[in-house]
């Protein structure tokens, strides 16, 4: 009878330390982030993460993605998901003087309209009657705007870059 209300009290002590230390991670490392891919893909640089840590306003990027039609090309389904979580690691990083706005031009609407208004290119589809925008807009509390029209994937290798001009100017 003492041997299992000892095994239950130890039981329960574990459950309760175990909480307790979940509790204290989540709140203790909400920033802390590893990046295990091969060449450190969502690991931003020392000169980007001293850019937008030395942000003097915040800054709203408004990142247009046509969704649907990236779950249909392959290619450009893993490299919008790469840019996506990317700006969202400049989000986190940034210390709340970056937005992400995460916008999904339909055709023909009013989000369409702004997208295209604020410079964003579409792609026309060859078999497709349909627009597909992949676009980034960054803009100041004045008002001030940058443009990445475009996220060519033949420029993936200077992405970080990229982003990170477009936010700095």
């Amino acid at each position: 009878m003492k041997s299992k209300l000892l095994g239950g009290t130890g039981l329960l002590l574990a459950v309760v330390l175990l909480l307790v230390i979940n509790i204290f991670s989540n709140a203790s490392f909400t920033t802390a982030r590893l990046d295990f891919t091969e060449d450190g893909l969502y690991t931003l640089s020392d000169g980007t993460l001293n850019i937008i840590s030395a942000l003097d306003e915040p800054v709203t990027l408004r990142f247009y993605l046509s969704r649907n039609i990236a779950q249909d090309l392959p290619g450009l389904s893993s490299y919008s998901a790469r840019v996506q979580e990317l700006l969202h690691e400049y989000e986190i990083r940034a210390g709340g003087n970056l937005r992400l706005l995460i916008l999904d031009p339909e055709p023909f609407s009013e989000e369409e309209d702004r997208a295209v208004g604020r410079g964003i290119r579409g792609l026309a589809l060859a078999d497709a009657d349909e627009t597909f925008y992949f676009g980034l807009v960054g803009t100041n509390t004045v008002g001030e705007q940058r443009v990445i029209p475009y996220f060519n994937q033949a420029r993936e290798q200077f992405l970080e870059y990229d982003v990170t001009r477009l936010i700095q100017q």
